[in-house]
């Protein structure tokens, strides 16, 4: 495994703290059940493997920076959680959800980095791509 694996993708904030922490590339909580199948990172490249959701992290970021985003993975899951009940489980019933649209986009951006933080939007070759240095997802 890379050693960066063991670094915070958030550090050119420079107000890393709580050592380094397990981060869920994408949010736990939009996810139902307790596991789910990954394919394309370099431990499972070639094919699906079954994981339990606790386990489907990585190394990535700092406890700080985690903590500070995990307003962003809420607003993800309460989403997620509203397409399910409104769309999926009684498209017929009438509801509505306020959203953070600023929280959301956030994620979105979140997200990507660390799942390209990994390698994992490089299946060929595994290539990690490194947030730009005048990024900061927490805070703009």
């Amino acid at each position: 495994m890379d050693s960066r694996t063991q670094e915070c993708w958030a550090s050119q904030l420079g107000d890393c703290a709580g050592g380094i922490s397990r981060e869920h590339p994408v949010s736990d909580g939009i996810f139902e059940g307790n596991s789910i199948s990954a394919f394309g990172s370099a431990w499972c490249k070639d094919e699906p493997k079954r994981i339990g959701l606790p386990n489907a992290v990585a190394k990535i970021l700092c406890g700080h920076h985690n903590t500070a985003l995990s307003p962003h993975d809420a607003e993800a899951t309460r989403l997620s959680r509203f397409l399910a009940a409104n769309l999926r489980d009684d498209p017929e019933v009438e509801s509505t959800i306020a959203l953070d649209g600023s929280l959301l986009e956030k994620w979105s951006l979140k997200t990507f980095t660390n799942l390209g933080y990994m390698g994992a939007l490089d299946p060929l070759a595994h290539r990690r791509i490194a947030p730009r240095q005048d990024i900061d997802p927490v805070t703009r």
